[in-house]
């Protein structure tokens, strides 16, 4: 490793911008020109971290001469690609503001991101502010359109600062380090690192859980600044080959299970919003199913195999409220019923959901098909009190398995009833809420 530095400050600095980079030399000039056209009081000290880059990131960050901040620069070069999290981390160890904050080096930030966070943390100095988070939006590189399509933008309004205390309840949360800052000396006090090993992803959303676990004050959300992130031409191929990564169904899944577990270290329950992370997490595999083939370890074991009984680990941990109320993602209601399946599976016990859901209408037949999920023996479903292999009302039922997760299959009891008919549904002598659309998910 080498560091090296340009300008001087003549105090410590407010806000430390670590950049960790690797082969960026053509995209950092735009983050170093939005830099450029910061206006700001506070001194800040800006670090690039180069991983390992073979084009000319180096360089490009050595000929910036920043113009319009109080600011000291430093340069450290690892000269073997070590991964974000680990350049990140070099750039923590040396680092010094009050606050700290890790912008990817592709991406860029609007003209009064410095300046606006800058007043507000100024405002509550005293206050029990442990982070800010700043409206993150998408810049589509083939387009060169700007998409306001964050799952999390209901948290940022416009031209507002929103303050929210983190509490075990709160459902909602930002997870993305990089349009966040930090108080750096809340990080130092609990040694608190990205986690290396995390590859292929979840670097970032570990880090940040962990430090609101160890720092539960308030977080901010400051809808008047932008955090463009980019997404790339060839993201394309890079998500494809995220999902031939064995380490997508061991590693990974093992690292969401090590943070509910760590949770329970501060709460007795597992917090919603750890909850709502981890579910975040998983919409990601069930919304991209036609992505994952069949994979195996180096062993030959079925890797799908491997990431059921993670899920299965997991889903003890899920509560059903948070299940059923989870909006940030859209992760299906049979997504949504596999999980709850399996708090059940190692009692060997058969489960039906508390619903039933209309999911086709047959205008050919004038019919509706309606749909209950289950695991183990399928379940004693009835319409209007009459088994359905009994009651006249229904023209057909049958057994559908579908694939949710990698590996991972729920059961389904589909049955087709005239449209004119109005039907409640029953198991056994309980009632069965009735969802008029799978679509509310």
């Amino acid at each position: 490793m080498e560091a090296a530095g340009y300008g001087a400050l003549n105090m410590n600095p407010e806000i430390s911008i670590v950049i960790a980079a690797y082969n960026a030399a053509h995209y950092l000039p735009k983050l170093l020109a939005a830099l450029d056209s910061q206006s700001s009081d506070w001194p800040i000290e800006v670090i690039l971290v180069d991983d390992g880059s073979s084009d000319e990131t180096a360089d490009v960050f050595a000929k910036w001469r920043p113009t319009s901040l109080n600011l000291e620069k430093i340069s450290i070069t690892l000269h073997q690609n070590k991964g974000q999290g680990a350049a990140r981390n070099q750039g923590i160890e040396v680092s010094r503001g009050t606050w700290i904050t890790f912008p990817d080096a592709d991406d860029y930030i609007s003209s009064n991101y410095l300046h606006s966070n800058e007043l507000f943390l100024r405002e509550q100095a005293d206050s029990n502010v442990v982070a800010v988070a700043n409206y993150l939006v998408h810049y589509q590189e083939w387009t060169r359109k700007v998409l306001d399509n964050h799952p999390r933008r209901s948290l940022f309004k416009h031209d507002e600062i929103l303050s929210i205390q983190v509490n075990p309840y709160l459902q909602n949360y930002f997870a993305n380090s990089a349009a966040m800052f930090f108080r750096r000396e809340l990080i130092e006090k609990t040694g608190l690192r990205f986690n290396t090993k995390l590859k292929p992803n979840f670097e970032d959303g570990d880090f940040s859980a962990r430090y609101f676990l160890n720092n539960p004050g308030i977080v901010a959300f400051n809808g008047r600044t932008r955090y463009f992130y980019r997404s790339r031409r060839n993201q394309t191929s890079s998500v494809q080959n995220m999902w031939l990564d064995p380490r997508k169904y061991d590693l990974i899944p093992n690292a969401y299970l090590d943070l509910l577990k760590y949770s329970l270290e501060y709460y007795e329950e597992v917090p919603a919003w750890v909850q709502a992370l981890i579910l975040s997490e998983l919409t990601a595999y069930s919304n991209n199913m036609r992505r994952i083939p069949h994979l195996n370890d180096s062993s030959g074991n079925s890797l799908q195999d491997t990431f059921r009984s993670r899920i299965e680990e997991i889903s003890k941990y899920l509560h059903v409220d948070v299940l059923h109320s989870y909006r940030l993602g859209a992760l299906s209601w049979k997504a949504r019923s596999f999980l709850e399946s399996q708090k059940y599976s190692s009692k060997n016990d058969s489960w039906n959901s508390k619903f039933v859901a209309e999911v086709r209408t047959d205008h050919h037949s004038q019919s509706i098909e309606y749909e209950l999920h289950f695991s183990g023996d399928p379940p004693d479903l009835r319409v209007n009190g009459v088994e359905i292999l009994s009651s006249p009302l229904v023209l057909w039922s049958k057994v559908v398995t579908y694939q949710v997760f990698p590996g991972c299959f729920l059961n389904t009891l589909r049955i087709s009833i005239p449209n004119d008919i109005a039907a409640s549904f029953q198991v056994g002598t309980d009632n069965i809420e009735f969802l008029y659309s799978l679509n509310i998910f």
